[in-house]
């Protein structure tokens, strides 16, 4: 009998001493590690993918007969200094079996130097693989992760590259027309 993840879940890192690497979580070799830097989202600790590539961390198991991957997304906050480290989104079938894994989704910073919240949508995927991945290229570049979420979709179409402007004609409250507001009145408007 597996040990299947709790959906929601949530890593911080935070539970994990420095080089250790999470509770039935997989990896190829010693790296990535838990980190503990100024590099970290919230507490003290990250993920840190080195400038070994590819590199893999596997998330515990998901009981696919309870819950399908296309039920869920996983978010997670990254750090990269350069453009050139790409973190891979897949889902394997075997968890110690790197030609397993199928590719979901692709992220870069485009901001080198801050965290940036990434957010992979599983609803296309129609494998049988139960073992949610993240696979690091690089360029000789490392990369930080951190607060790694396995949630269900939400009810509705998730936001992106949403942009706040000074036009208010279009809202209802035009006295909310000042940064995240506007943002976060125009993301609920569409649930």
């Amino acid at each position: 009998d597996e040990n299947y993840l709790t959906i929601p879940y949530v890593q911080d890192f935070e539970n994990y001493s420095y080089h250790a690497f999470p509770t039935g979580w997989t990896r190829f070799g010693s790296e990535p590690y838990v980190s503990t830097s100024d590099f970290a989202y919230s507490g003290t600790k990250s993920l840190y993918f080195a400038i070994t590539s590819p590199m893999y961390a596997v998330l515990p198991p998901v009981n696919t007969d309870e819950t399908p991957l296309s039920d869920l997304m996983l978010s997670f906050q990254m750090f990269s200094t350069y453009l050139e480290s790409k973190m891979i989104i897949g889902v394997m079938t075997s968890p110690t079996d790197v030609n397993t894994f199928t590719p979901v989704d692709t992220f870069e910073n485009t901001a080198p130097g801050v965290f940036e919240l990434q957010i992979a949508p599983l609803n296309n995927y129609t494998g049988t693989g139960k073992y949610v991945a993240l696979k690091m290229i690089t360029n000789e570049q490392s990369l930080y992760i951190d607060d790694v979420t396995l949630d269900y979709m939400p009810g509705c179409a998730i936001p992106s590259d949403l942009t706040s402007s000074n036009e208010t004609e279009n809202l209802k409250n035009p006295k909310k027309e000042k940064g995240k507001e506007v943002v976060v009145q125009m993301a609920n408007a569409l649930c």
